[in-house]
């Protein structure tokens, strides 16, 4: 039978026959696993399994959890029961299967090591602890913060450094410093606090003639104690630098300069994620000479690039070199610095340049210049002609740009990955999310006794998204913890750059404060550079180049072109790939947006900035309303939305400078698509405030003197009456709509507009049918129709016989709807507007369900739900599922109508509007009724109509949806008996909204309920 190898030490690794299995990638299979392997020799409890893993839930709940994972163990794992055998009551793993395990394997080398030691077997030993070695890849399970893994993990890591520490002493007695150099170099990596081994060291290296490493290795030790520590180096590592310089000095002229392995910093801190990322660095690495990791200050490209070089030192003979040229001023010296990090110095008669090009001319060496964007013509010319020289040299930069020489791979380094904005629903799951790792990790150093806990998972969440997972933004917040909370943290990120200070005492100033990094990148710009960065500011969610042209620009003949393509090149502005688009967008982190905005009303443009942006997405807008009715409907739903972020920044713009003009131009051109999206609740804001805003300006020049409108004025106030008329759906208050629309016609009819006049009118048509006053809405309609007629854009017809076919049905005048809708419906499919063509088909549809066609129906019907999915509106979409439902129940088909129920009810948890929720109990209750519950669906339906009585719904008696009410009442009370109906009837009646929610969701599973109403939810 095949063998299955688990490695433990370092990143979970399981192969089954040498092949990789990666069905077990689940942090909680990681750690059971782990436990049972550890524990092999006896079964586990059950019970003792599910506290283990999960002990801050309930004992039933751990218990579900464990059978659960149990199960997607047996799943997961190849021939799971030739391991793992399951009763009842324990867990067990089989210690006879075939099977290898790395802990078991260095705790067998360690042990045959202390059994050679003991009879004197020297060679026998240095093997075995060098296998030990080279087994620990790595802590038990580093990702893993159960309490139960820590003395674990502490007990293998004492056993590799007694490994290590005995490995040591013998290579250095016998005179072996080279070979025993790795080895306390692993050491001190391992433990970075042990001042012996800095000693070790410094003894080493002075016995391998290397000052330069004796001088890199005390250096090393006094930051990283004082950092650390907040101590000094004691004399006994005094002394021993003392002495490691005088052997040096005594050795020097006689040996030539021999570097070491490499001058690699010891990692004070974990490396949290980016394994994607270097596992792409590796495959270019390997593919090229010259590598460039990009990016702006902060997201972590050193700590990358030292990584990477980290992983890939074996594979060069003559070490990985670090050259810090962060804290260098002058271009002349790049190249002096480079040769002082080699060891190599200027000879008599020679350049520096010169020995430099020897030294490395026939050398496989890795060259790291790290923050080179300050230096970066020095050293793009040194990095090219050492390349030009040594064909094995390899090279990693760090740098906010590229060098921009031949051969160069450039590599943008991303932010850390974001967890998504959404509600918790696993906590074990988030813990793994890169940015949440990187902030627990550095908050439980500040902070030791901090978790990430289902409580502060939301804030720790938010603060990750607002920093754009910027490492050193994450990592300045998380010192924080020491003094907040994650809440307190996440609500001051506003003034993010008096909050992200403190970082080590030892880092690079412009690294201890968020601002001073920013200060940094800012001051490397030119001139032309900083005033483009901070006018982007004014963009919320980006831009594009013809905005940025638009609004950046101080006049027709500026081009922004140049500085903007510098500005990515430098990594302050992001380029997002076009998607939908044709063209490409730019953004700025949140980060460095705010930085710029600050120096933006620094700088006193903000004012006439912020104006361009209101014009240049005010004619957008403008240009986009009819679009959003046309055949080019879905292109520029993608275009508004993707801009929508800057609209409604323009919108705040024009309140906050009494624009009202403006403003009603901008809500009412944007309307529609608010309508289309569903967005009621910030539309109706929206319209309001401009409306109100509008109506006290007006009253201020009426009281200034004689004051009349002007037509302009008179059609923007109409269009945004109009919008307003529109948002009231989403609040179910008629009686106001009904209002708004009255004034809006008045001015179109002022107007002569008969465009407008017909659409108003078929919106007015529109409340009226719901009041029910289905009289005066077909005579709105009549006159709608005419005038349609006379207009070349055939849109406003199209609405007009629409509603007059959905005005035309509950008077029992189905078939004389029929050509209305049909003629609706071919004008809509011309037109192209999604959203009329769903409403048109859907109402053609309920025509044929009374006429008894229920194929043909559903077919109509399933057409308009797929026209709303197309445009996203959510409106289209839950009328769709509302009347697909009652044409189930007619075909006595309950399943299916709870089938489509349970779409509905999908669609209503992201929305609290009442709209929403009282419909989908409506549709509830005939979905039950039919399915054989009477009595439950009597008191939904009669809960229903109490609800929307009071919002100025009266269904008309000839409605086709009340036919099918009255078919299903009729059903239930034959079932129930006449008392029974009367009495679920009344107790229907009696319900408020809450109550009726929770009998509709009765039964259902806790992610199909709705949420709360009611209560100040938004229905966008």
């Amino acid at each position: 039978m095949p063998t299955l190898h688990l490695h433990l030490l370092g990143a979970f690794r399981l192969t089954w026959d040498e092949a990789p299995v990666n069905t077990i990638n689940a942090p909680r299979l990681h750690a059971l696993l782990a436990y049972l392997l550890l524990h092999r020799d006896a079964p586990q409890p059950r019970h003792h399994l599910a506290f283990l893993l999960w002990p801050d839930t309930t004992e039933a709940q751990a218990r579900t959890n464990l059978r659960q994972l149990l199960h997607g163990l047996k799943q997961a794992l190849p021939a799971a029961d030739h391991f793992v055998h399951t009763d009842a009551t324990t867990v067990q793993w089989r210690p006879e299967a075939p099977f290898r395990l790395d802990v078991a394997d260095f705790e067998q080398a360690c042990a045959l090591a202390e059994a050679a030691a003991q009879q004197g077997d020297l060679h026998t030993m240095r093997a075995a602890l060098a296998k030990a070695c080279a087994l620990y890849h790595g802590d038990l399970l580093p990702s893993c913060y159960d309490d139960w893994i820590l003395p674990e993990r502490e007990r293998l890591r004492q056993a590799m450094t007694e490994a290590l520490e005995r490995l040591l002493r013998p290579l250095e007695s016998a005179g072996e410093p080279r070979a025993a150099l790795a080895y306390a170099q692993r050491l001190l990596r391992h433990d970075p606090l042990r001042e012996d081994t800095y000693r070790t060291l410094m003894r080493l290296y002075a016995a391998c003639g290397d000052r330069a490493g004796v001088l890199h290795v005390y250096h090393t030790c006094t930051s990283v104690l004082e950092r650390e520590l907040g101590v000094e180096p004691s004399a006994a590592t005094r002394d021993a630098y003392a002495h490691a310089l005088e052997v040096e000095v005594q050795a020097q002229p006689v040996l030539p300069p021999q570097p070491s392995h490499t001058n690699l910093p010891v990692p004070l801190t974990s490396f949290v994620g980016r394994a994607r990322e270097l596992a792409e660095l590796k495959r270019l690495l390997s593919s090229g000479r010259l590598l460039t990791l990009t990016g702006p200050g902060g997201t972590g490209k050193t700590r990358l690039a030292l990584q990477l070089a980290e992983e890939v030192q074996e594979t060069f003979a003559a070490g990985v070199w670090l050259v810090e040229l962060a804290s260098l001023a002058d271009p002349t010296l790049v190249t002096s610095t480079v040769a002082s990090t080699l060891g190599v110095r200027e000879q008599p008669q020679r350049s520096i340049v010169d020995a430099l090009l020897d030294y490395v001319r026939a050398k496989t060496l890795l060259l790291l210049l790290d923050n080179c964007e300050h230096l970066i013509e020095a050293c793009a010319q040194l990095a090219d002609m050492l390349l030009r020289a040594a064909s094995r040299l390899k090279i990693v930069a760090s740098s906010r740009e590229a060098l921009g020489i031949a051969g160069e791979t450039a590599y943008r380094v991303p932010s850390l990955s974001l967890p998504e904005p959404r509600p918790l629903q696993d906590l074990e799951a988030l813990a793994h999310n890169e940015c949440v790792h990187l902030f627990v990790d550095r908050a439980a150093t500040a902070y030791p006794g901090f978790r990430l806990t289902a409580r502060n998972a939301p804030a720790v969440v938010q603060i990750c998204r607002r920093l754009d997972g910027i490492p050193l933004a994450l990592e300045l917040a998380a010192a924080r913890s020491r003094v907040f909370p994650p809440e307190q943290i996440a609500a001051r990120l506003s003034d993010r750059f008096r909050l992200l200070t403190g970082g080590s005492r030892t880092a690079l100033p412009r690294h201890q404060t968020l601002l001073a990094l920013l200060d940094w990148s800012y001051q490397l710009l030119s001139e032309a550079e900083r005033v483009l960065l901070r006018r982007l500011s004014v963009f919320a969610g980006g831009w594009s180049l013809e905005a940025a042209q638009a609004v950046c620009s101080d006049g027709p003949g500026e081009e922004v072109l140049d500085p903007l393509v510098r500005l990515v090149d430098k990594s302050m502005v992001v380029v997002e790939e076009p998607l939908e688009a044709a063209e490409g967008r730019y953004r700025l982190l949140e980060t460095i947006r705010q930085y710029a905005r600050d120096k933006l009303f620094e700088s006193g443009e903000a004012e006439h900035v912020r104006d361009q942006h209101l014009e240049f997405f005010l004619r957008f807008a403008e240009i986009a309303e009819p679009r959003l009715r046309s055949a080019e409907q879905l292109e520029w739903l993608h275009r508004v939305e993707t801009e929508y972020d800057n609209l409604r920044t323009a919108l705040a713009w024009s309140l906050e400078r009494s624009k009202s003009d403006r403003t009603l131009r901008l809500a009412g051109a944007l309307s529609y698509f608010w309508v289309l999206r569903g967005i009621f609740s910030e539309s109706y804001k929206w319209l309001n405030d401009a409306l109100t805003f509008a109506e006290r300006e007006q009253h201020e020049k009426s009281a200034a003197g004689t004051y009349t409108p002007t037509p302009v004025e008179m059609a923007q106030r109409a269009k945004a009456l109009y919008g307003a008329t529109l948002s009231q759906f989403g609040t179910l208050d008629m009686k106001k709509g009904r209002t708004l629309i009255d004034e809006s016609l008045r001015l179109w009819r002022a107007l002569g507009d008969t465009w407008w006049t017909a659409v108003a009118l078929e919106l007015k048509a529109l409340l009226l049918s719901v009041s029910p006053d289905f009289e005066m809405a077909l005579a709105c309609l009549e006159e709608g129709v005419a005038l349609g007629r006379r207009i070349e854009d055939p849109w406003p017809l199209a609405v007009c016989l629409i509603r007059m076919g959905d005005a035309l049905k509950p008077g029992g005048q189905a078939a004389a709807a029929r050509p209305f809708l049909e003629e609706g419906v071919a004008l809509a499919r011309r037109i192209g507007d999604k959203s009329v063509l769903s409403e048109g088909l859907r109402e053609l549809g309920s025509v044929y369900y009374v006429a008894g066609a229920l194929t043909a129906a559903e077919s109509l019907t399933e057409e308009a739900l797929a026209h709303g999915r197309a445009i996203g509106s959510l409106l289209s979409v839950f009328l769709a599922l509302f009347q697909l439902v009652v044409i189930s129940c007619l075909q006595n088909d309950p399943e299916k109508a709870k089938r489509y129920c349970g779409e509905a009810w999908a669609l209503g948890k992201d929305t609290g509007s009442p709209f929403v929720a009282l419909f989908a109990i409506v549709i509830f209750g005939l979905a039950v009724s039919v399915g054989g519950e009477a009595g439950r669906g009597v008191r939904l339906l009669a809960a229903a109509l109490a609800l929307l009585a009071p919002f100025g719904f009266k269904p008309g008696e000839g409605e086709p949806t009340m036919k099918v009410f009255r078919q299903v009442l009729e059903k239930a009370q034959a079932q129930l008996g006449p008392e029974a109906f009367q009495v679920a009837w009344a107790a229907g009646q009696q319900m408020t909204l809450e109550q009726a929610l929770a009998l509709a969701t009765e039964n259902a599973s806790e992610d199909s309920q709705l949420p709360q109403v009611g209560r100040g939810a938004s229905s966008d």
